[in-house]
């Protein structure tokens, strides 16, 4: 039904959504104050509820919710990264036009601030942010120093290939950008290196872009109207991926890797100091 989200209770618990509506008419129909918010605040405005006489369902219209969600997340966190990478872009330019101590330190600070900007739009890791591998191209560790190399040295890259990803985005960066002991003579004696760093961030800032784009473009009006929560619904996708997001890339590659155990029934690894994320 669009723009409508039927509420029986909504829980988040590990699923992603589990829908329960055996309640009585009249705990159906009575908002449940909220002490947080004062006396006379309800949960539900109930002039915004209709009840489904099939179901006797709470039918609440959620258009309002997933204007929020896109205009004031989803779009903002989008356009602030793109407008981190152009900065990084240009520091990047610089610094490999002239490699020096003064540009290491302003490509090392713009590469910061692209990288916070990336976490806060690839939470959101469905429809165009999926459509444009953003987490595969970007920031998939832990980096492998010795395809890095190679590609490097041979100057064969392409940024969009699965082959590639364990040397692309934020973890090859970092390790380009801190992997040496003098990070100034390493660009200076291999210009190959260079190329590459510049031709990488010239990808993801292009990535950056069209994201943009698309989330500014007809995907906006597509999200807004997808509402309900069957299967497909922007309400739907945003959970179910939401929570593959934090079970593969956080709690998988961000914490796991580092600590030598990716869950409770798997066998522990040695843990590595050298794959936490660089920040």
């Amino acid at each position: 039904m669009k723009g409508i989200l039927k509420l029986g209770l909504l829980l988040l618990v590990g699923t992603p959504l589990v829908m329960i509506s055996c309640i009585d008419d009249e705990d159906m129909m009575t908002p449940t104050p909220d002490p947080d918010m004062g006396p006379d605040t309800t949960m539900v405005d109930p002039d915004t509820m209709v009840v489904d006489p099939d179901t006797m369902m709470v039918e609440v219209n959620i258009e309002n919710l997933l204007i929020n969600q896109v205009d004031e997340l989803i779009i903002p966190s989008s356009e602030k990264y793109q407008l981190e990478m152009g900065d990084f872009l240009s520091s990047v330019e610089a610094f490999v036009n002239n490699p020096d101590a003064a540009t290491l330190a302003s490509v090392r600070g713009a590469y910061l601030e692209a990288n916070l900007a990336y976490q806060a739009i690839a939470v959101h890791y469905y429809y165009a942010n999926q459509n444009v591998n953003l987490v595969s191209t970007s920031n998939l560790y832990p980096v492998s120093v010795n395809l890095l190399d190679t590609l490097i040295e041979n100057e064969t890259y392409n940024f969009n290939v699965t082959a590639q990803q364990r040397a692309n985005g934020f973890p090859a960066i970092d390790y380009l950008l801190y992997g040496a002991e003098n990070i100034v003579a390493t660009f200076v004696d291999e210009p190959k290196r260079g190329a590459f760093f510049l031709a990488l961030v010239t990808s993801m800032k292009d990535r950056a872009d069209s994201l943009v784009d698309r989330w500014t473009g007809n995907l906006r009006g597509n999200f807004i109207n997808n509402g309900g929560v069957e299967p497909g619904s922007a309400v739907s996708v945003q959970l179910n991926e939401s929570v593959l997001y934090y079970e593969e890339h956080i709690r998988g590659n961000k914490v796991g890797i580092p600590i030598g155990r990716l869950g409770p029934n798997d066998t522990p690894f040695d843990p590595d100091q050298t794959k936490i994320e660089g920040l």
